[in-house]
């Protein structure tokens, strides 16, 4: 997964830390990677290829965990971890020693990727590298490199017990014993600087976990690739092939029933030398585990949601796409929840308004755990601020309009009320028209925003009156003033007209409210005229008052 903004707790890139457990490790936003195995003892010509490990990213990453004095326990069944075990020749943090771990992330990230390719996407969980320094020089540990031809590459000589010597000392660290480690079905590979090209195991017992030691003869070829399909192809002492059919044995797989040369045709297919390992006969071997789940982990969710449901929570969603998930981890990269099979939902309480949390979730099971999901981020949200400014204005006898201005720019919606009936607008809203009155109606009305953390205050009460129709003028004249114009006066009886209407019959006058006279201009001598005037304002119009007549001199 990679890393959630603003969320300082989760790592990314390439750190890497001791693998603890693969079901209860918060997510680190890193890929776990590089599980190794040993090479079979060349004596023993043993040579092929079998690797898994379990997808917990899209990406593998080269993580090396430096100089770990303790390994934790217990792992999951179908757990890898590798160990580069650093005699006092080395420093740990030498140039050299450094490649030799990245060499062995890098070739068991290629058998990961082979097997989740012709498993379905499926393998074992795999962990970091771990160097570790040794007590002491690699004659220590009875190993020596001398003449010999082994094919002009030199023959090991081992004067003591090697294998029990880096056992010993590995367990003094807190490295489980054989018998505890064989409870579960995780492997432990041992590279050991120094060692040449020794390769040997222990535990290889049906279904349980082992152990087993390969030498820095293979460390620095171990950068293998698949080719043509279905085989790996090693190279001449290319020792990708051996190191994986070390990891085979761990896992407690056997060599085929026939072994040999030109018999290579499973995954513990043995001849070292050969330059093709076939892997046609994998599945044969895979079910010599007697472990009917052997590399079935979950598929991981899909369609993960974050939703805020409040100020104080978010609701997480996502489509359970397993059916043999045993349940989900739901982690927001710093607190990690155990969830039921089946669950597709879960609420994330107790948080502070305007907090900003991602999540990721994975199924698991008892055969490990699907990749974490991409992260799903929202913020909690903060109460929006009041609305401000809010008029009330009466448009008709019949309605009002509101308006206000919107403060806050988080709010879902508002509220509008007037005291006895509550409406619900939208977000951006600032004006309203209320409907629905009656002439001469006293209304007052509040506003206020709100959004999934709440109200905010309501703002003052804006009031208004809507009008009636006002009352008609009275008592109109017309009086010729000379030949061309007439003057005509009225009574304004109303106090809430906007303005008055004047006619003659053909044409209309609008005039301001208050006015009681107008003169009428540009006539000819001997016109006769009548006019008549009507008050108004937004309740509508007075009657018209009856005509009044003259005739210009």
């Amino acid at each position: 997964m990679g890393s959630p903004p603003r969320l300082p707790s989760i790592l990314s890139g390439n750190t890497c830390v001791t693998y603890t457990r693969a079901f209860h490790t918060p997510p680190r936003r890193e890929s776990l990677t590089g599980a190794i195995l040993l090479q079979e003892h060349i004596m023993n010509r043993c040579l092929g290829i079998l690797c898994a490990a379990l997808l917990l990213s899209s990406t593998l990453g080269s993580g090396v965990a430096k100089a770990s004095p303790t390994f934790p326990y217990p792992w999951p069944d179908y757990s890898v971890v590798p160990v580069l075990f650093v005699p006092t020749d080395w420093s740990v943090s030498s140039a050299e020693v450094q490649a030799e771990a990245t060499a062995i992330n890098n070739a068991m990230a290629d058998i990961q990727r082979f097997y989740a390719t012709y498993n379905n996407g499926a393998t074992f969980v795999l962990n970091p590298v771990q160097v570790v320094q040794a007590n002491g020089a690699k004659e220590a540990y009875g190993i020596s490199w001398g003449p010999g031809n082994i094919y002009d590459d030199g023959v090991i000589t081992i004067t003591g017990n090697m294998e029990g010597a880096v056992m010993a000392e590995l367990h003094s660290r807190g490295y489980p014993t054989p018998p505890a480690q064989n409870q579960s079905g995780y492997v432990t590979m041992i590279f050991f600087k120094g060692a040449g090209g020794f390769a040997g195991g222990r535990g290889y017992t049906a279904g349980n976990g082992g152990q087993a030691i390969v030498g820095d003869w293979a460390i620095d070829s171990l950068q293998g690739h698949v080719a043509e399909g279905a085989y790996w192809w090693s190279g001449q002492r290319k020792q990708t092939g051996a190191v994986a059919h070390e990891l085979g044995h761990g896992f407690g797989l056997p060599h085929p029933d026939s072994v040999g040369w030109g018999m290579e045709t499973s995954v513990m297919g043995f001849w070292w030398d050969y330059p093709t390992i076939g892997l046609n006969d994998y599945d044969r071997n895979f079910l010599a585990t007697n472990k009917s789940a052997f590399f079935t982990v979950p598929a991981a969710p899909t369609g993960q949601t974050a939703t805020a449901l409040n100020g104080t929570s978010i609701r997480v969603n996502w489509t359970d796409r397993s059916s043999n998930e045993t349940g989900f981890q739901l982690t927001n990269g710093v607190t990690t929840v155990s969830l039921g099979a089946n669950t597709t939902t879960y609420t994330w309480a107790g948080l502070s308004p305007n907090t900003y949390m991602c999540f990721a979730i994975r199924a698991y099971s008892a055969t490990g755990t699907s990749p974490w999901t991409p992260w799903a981020c929202t913020t909690t949200p903060t109460v929006p601020a009041a609305p401000t400014n809010q008029t009330a204005t009466a448009i008709s006898g019949t309605s009002i309009r509101v308006n206000w201005t919107d403060t806050s720019g988080n709010e879902t919606g508002f509220q509008l009320t007037n005291g006895v009936t509550t409406v619900s607008l939208g977000a951006n809203t600032t004006t309203h028209t209320w409907a629905g009155l009656s002439p001469n109606t006293y209304m007052c009305f509040a506003i206020r925003s709100l959004n999934a953390a709440g109200a905010s205050a309501w703002t003052p009460w804006a009031c208004t009156t809507t009008p009636t129709v006002p009352a008609m003028p009275t008592n109109q004249t017309a009086t010729a003033l000379n030949s061309s114009s007439i003057r005509v006066n009225w009574t304004d009886t109303s106090g809430n007209e906007t303005g008055f209407q004047l006619t003659n019959g053909v044409t209309t006058l609008n005039l301001g409210a208050n006015t009681t006279t107008y003169t009428w201009g540009g006539l000819s001598s001997g016109t006769y005229m009548c006019f008549a005037i009507r008050s108004q304002n937004v309740a509508g119009a007075s009657a018209w008052t009856p005509w009044a007549c003259t005739t210009t001199p």
